[in-house]
């Protein structure tokens, strides 16, 4: 998969030649962005080619090397880095809390670009080293025209000086050489890149208010998007033809390594998922709230480990059960059951975590959620409602109903198993294993639970996650209690339990999932000693054409979606600590939050997202009649 270069065409020679032509380089991105700001779908072409550019550049570059230095203090910081804003907006507003966090984002950027003068650098001592220097001229345009998207709503001069910023770091990379690369390629500086490499997630993630000028055209962005993808990996390839971006190879081959062995299962779980919704439409029936508690938690729990919800989407239902009269016993199994499994991630648990232990997460997903169940129905109490007529659950479906289901579940689930795919590519075996030396015996099975409570992440995205955990050294009891606390308890679970019983419910319901899934953590140890996975590592020409059909099949799939909705209402869908990216927040007029409305309570329907203050959604960059607006305004 490397790419060999005899000879680089029109490239600049010598290394003061290089170094002149990355500043122009990264110049040319604010003449781009004036010439798009005229026309709405060269703006949306641009915000799909940051949003693709930027998540490239922190996915492939700056995590793997910072897993490397850094280990589980660096994905620690980066976690922190993403949270970091939801914290922060409990004092401050969002659109002061979006520029605080845009400083990290920048800072990351200006780091970034040390490296890349240190590489240009490098030419005054070697002269083999093009294809390398050409990669880094080549992502310095969508660096540039990224830094300009993300800082011109607050003006020209905003702009200009963090570019101006970033020329310097480039130049100072450059002069210092070999003086501070022994500084930059130490432990702390990797964990603190870690962290402005969340906070620049959070930064594409959560655009700028005041960027409402364009109507956002999803084809284009879609487009923009690909360019991008297709930018990262060229770039990449070069680093690695030169040989100095072994991460970076190697997290590449893993994560296609990581995609081709689960694009098959995956692909028949989204058919199979789509099939079962189509056939049957939930409702609230009137037997799910007859029987005692063991057979209401029974019922909760087969009801729901089939079905094709994920964890942001099995919460309204919920509240919609429980407010139905559906007693606290079925409800709380079904709330606990629905998003553990799916038909889709059960399906890609076979070739990911094998038969065994996939077997073992069925039974325990089971068994979490009928003792959850039971001790709700304990400790909280039903609404009282009137006597309802049963809801028809089952339909023959037509082939149209059957599409529609599978755009749903695309829609839904995809996003978060690309986002576990592109996380588990991240971890390399050799590095957890000097940490869980040192662990204590069942240790490791606490904290992986522990871990998973405040994580708001999907069974399919969590199952790589899981994988790539066992294959680093980490036992199959402690990626289960993971895959049974993540997908299971978040924030936004803890909120609605609080407002539909009360916070001692809610604190009784994520202390029982966790204890319970440290046990059956600890059972399935004692199950599968020495449990060992197939590496991945053999080699993507290992993998037979009906893997690669798969995949392709997948990329058409989440390039309609992207088509149809957009790659930031997409990508929306992903949370990492239970807030929702697809809501739209106030901007710095709205200091206060919004009355019964605030985007961190979540009591709203699993498809419609809206804004506080009822505001168009933001773009991530402005039209031009925005911009001279914008400018008046600022004085810029």
């Amino acid at each position: 998969m490397i790419i060999e270069y005899q000879h680089v065409p029109f490239m600049p020679d010598g290394p003061l030649t290089l170094l002149i032509a990355s500043i122009l380089a990264l110049m040319v991105g604010p003449l781009f962005y004036r010439v798009a700001s005229t026309n709405d779908r060269a703006l949306s072409f641009v915000d799909g080619l940051v949003l693709a550019s930027i998540g490239g550049l922190i996915f492939f570059f700056v995590l793997p090397e910072a897993w490397k230095l850094g280990g589980l203090a660096a994905l620690a910081a980066m976690l922190a880095g993403v949270g970091f804003p939801i914290v922060l907006e409990r004092w401050l507003s969002h659109g002061k809390t979006h520029k605080v966090m845009l400083f990290f984002g920048a800072l990351g950027l200006v780091l970034h670009t040390v490296f890349d003068g240190l590489t240009l650098g490098s030419e005054a001592h070697h002269h083999d080293v093009r294809p390398l220097s050409l990669a880094v001229l080549l992502h310095r345009f969508p660096v540039g025209l990224a830094i300009w998207a993300m800082m011109r709503p607050y003006g020209r001069k905003w702009g200009v000086a963090v570019l101006s910023v970033i020329a310097f770091g480039t130049v100072l990379g450059f002069m210092v050489g070999d003086n501070i690369a022994a500084v930059m390629t130490t432990a702390p500086v990797a964990v603190f890149q870690a962290f402005v490499a969340g906070s620049l997630l959070h930064v594409v993630l959560h655009r700028a208010h005041g960027t409402e000028g364009a109507k956002e055209s999803p084809i284009f962005q879609t487009l923009g998007a690909l360019a991008g993808v297709l930018g990262i990996v060229g770039v990449m390839q070069l680093g690695a033809s030169h040989g100095h971006s072994h991460h970076d190879e190697g997290y590449f081959s893993r994560l296609l390594a990581l995609s081709l062995e689960s694009a098959g299962p995956l692909l028949l779980g989204f058919v199979l998922a789509a099939i079962i919704g189509a056939v049957w439409k939930l409702g609230v029936p009137r037997w799910l709230r007859q029987g005692n508690s063991a057979t209401l938690a029974l019922k909760g729990t087969l009801v729901g480990l089939p079905l094709p919800i994920c964890s942001c989407g099995v919460v309204p239902i919920y509240d919609r059960m429980i407010r139905a009269g559906v007693p606290p016993a079925a409800a709380g199994a079904f709330l606990v059951a629905t998003p553990e499994l799916g038909i889709e991630s059960l399906v890609l648990s076979l070739p990911l975590l094998g038969a065994e232990l996939t077997g073992l997460r069925l039974g325990a997903a089971a068994i979490l959620a009928l003792l959850v169940g039971l001790l709700m129905g304990r400790i909280a109490k039903p609404f009282p409602v009137a006597e309802q007529e049963a809801d028809t659950s089952f339909s023959r479906p037509t082939i149209k109903e059957i599409k529609g289901h599978l755009r749903e579940v695309v829609d839904e689930t995809a996003p978060w198993i690309l986002t576990g795919l592109a996380v588990a590519a991240v971890f390399e075996p050799a590095s957890f294993a000097s940490w869980l030396g040192g662990l204590p015996f069942g240790a490791e099975v606490v904290l992986f639970g522990l871990v998973g409570i405040p994580v708001y992440v999907c069974a399919s995205g969590a199952t790589p996650i899981a994988a790539a955990f066992i294959f680093a050294g980490v036992s199959p009891g402690a990626a289960l209690a993971f895959l049974l606390s993540g997908p299971a308890t978040n924030v936004t679970t803890f909120g609605v339990l609080s407002t539909l019983h009360s916070r001692k419910t809610a604190i009784v319901f994520g202390s029982s999932v966790w204890v319970l899934a440290v046990l059956l953590g600890l059972g399935v140890n004692a199950i599968l000693p020495g449990f060992k996975l197939a590496s991945l590592d053999s080699g993507i020409h290992d993998f037979s054409w009906v893997s690669w059909t798969s995949l392709v099949l997948l990329g058409v799939l989440v390039l309609d979606a992207t088509a149809r909705t957009g790659v930031r209402t997409f990508l929306n869908k992903i949370s990492i600590l239970g807030t929702h990216h697809g809501h739209e927040h106030c901007g710095d007029e709205c200091d206060s939050p919004c009355e019964d409305s605030h985007h961190h309570n979540h009591h709203h329907d699993h498809h419609q997202h809206t804004d506080c203050c009822d505001h168009d959604p933001p773009k991530f960059v402005l039209s031009k009649k925005a911009l001279s607006a914008r400018d008046k305004e600022s004085g810029a």
